[in-house]
Parts: structure tokens; C-alpha cells; sequence
């Protein structure tokens, strides 16, 4: 099995780290993002209203430790990004992290009618896994890439007003 991989010029050179809210459009080394999309649609998503984050499609799902062959690969790609190779570039970015629930996929869809409002306690990571084909106008977007956002700090997607999909991955850190 082979892991998801960051863009390997962040490991060689990572940006240093910024307050406020950061975004990195280029996380994932070409093809990673569709392999994890790819196993995150066949989850079961159920709409859910979270009253201090908005209105949005999600599932979560546990991936074991070891590999399960009845499971997509993209699952074990997704956990390990998000429990080793994130909070590995962050340190080197100097801000050591951990995530809050390792093994945990905490995938989320903006689709009509969808919006967000992330305003954390913690550090939250949110991972895009498509990018933006459609208008800014038509509401809805993430940005394909990274997005760290410290606590106190706040990240509005307006509400999405056309039947189009974008597809993140939702990750809370703590400091170590």
C-alpha cells in the first residue's frame, strides 16, 4: 500500500508558518486528492445542520491500523495524512500538532444550499479534495489545497446556489 503524499516541495522547503488563517493550494503531491475524492464519495453522507459551523453534507468513518483490503486504498491515504503527514509539516512549519482523533475521516460536502462558518476553539485543518470549476458567484467553494485555521480565527463559505460538489476533509488538531 502506498501512502498519500504531500507535494514533496513542501517537505523540502515549507512556508513559514503565518497567524491568521493559511491556505496552501498545492497539499497534495498529483493524483493523491483524486484517490482520496474517489473513496470519500462512496461514503454514506447524511446532511447535517452543527449550529456553530453551518449546513453541510458528512460522514465519518474509522480506519483501522493495518490495512484492510475490503476497504479503498483512499481511506488509508486520508488517515494517514491526516494523523502523520500533517502534523509532521506543521512542526516543521513550527507549530507541533497532533490530531485530536487519529483513525478518524471526518469527510464533509458543500452541495445546494450548503455554507460554512468555521470559527474553532482548536486549530482546524480542513483539506480540500476538489478544486473550484464554477463561479465564485455560484457560492460554496473550498479551496483545493489546505486551509489551517487557528482558534479565534474564522473561514465563511457562502451558500452554494447550484447543484455542484465540493468534497474536504475536516481535521482538529492540538498543540503538543
Amino acid at each position: 500500500m502506498r501512502s498519500a503524499r504531500l507535494d514533496p516541495r513542501l517537505m523540502l522547503a515549507p512556508p513559514p508558518l503565518t497567524e491568521g488563517v493559511m491556505v496552501l493550494p498545492s497539499l497534495l503531491a498529483e493524483g493523491a486528492a483524486a484517490v482520496i475524492a474517489q473513496a470519500v464519495r462512496g461514503l454514506p453522507m447524511g446532511a447535517v445542520w452543527e449550529p456553530d459551523t453551518g449546513l453541510f453534507w458528512r460522514c465519518e468513518a474509522h480506519v483501522p491500523p493495518v490495512f484492510d483490503p475490503q476497504l479503498p486504498e483512499g481511506f488509508f491515504w486520508a488517515s494517514r495524512l491526516m494523523d502523520i503527514e500533517l502534523p509532521r509539516l506543521l512542526a516543521r512549519m513550527g507549530r507541533p500538532v497532533r490530531a485530536t482523533r487519529p483513525g478518524v475521516i471526518d469527510a464533509i460536502a458543500l452541495r445546494k444550499g450548503s455554507w460554512l462558518r468555521v470559527q474553532p476553539r482548536a486549530w482546524v485543518a480542513l483539506i480540500g479534495l476538489t478544486g473550484s470549476p464554477w463561479p465564485q458567484e455560484w457560492g460554496g467553494q473550498l479551496s483545493a489545497g489546505l486551509t489551517l485555521i487557528p482558534p479565534g480565527a474564522a473561514v465563511e463559505v457562502a451558500v452554494l446556489t447550484r447543484h455542484v460538489e465540493s468534497l474536504a476533509l475536516r481535521c482538529r488538531l492540538e498543540e503538543v
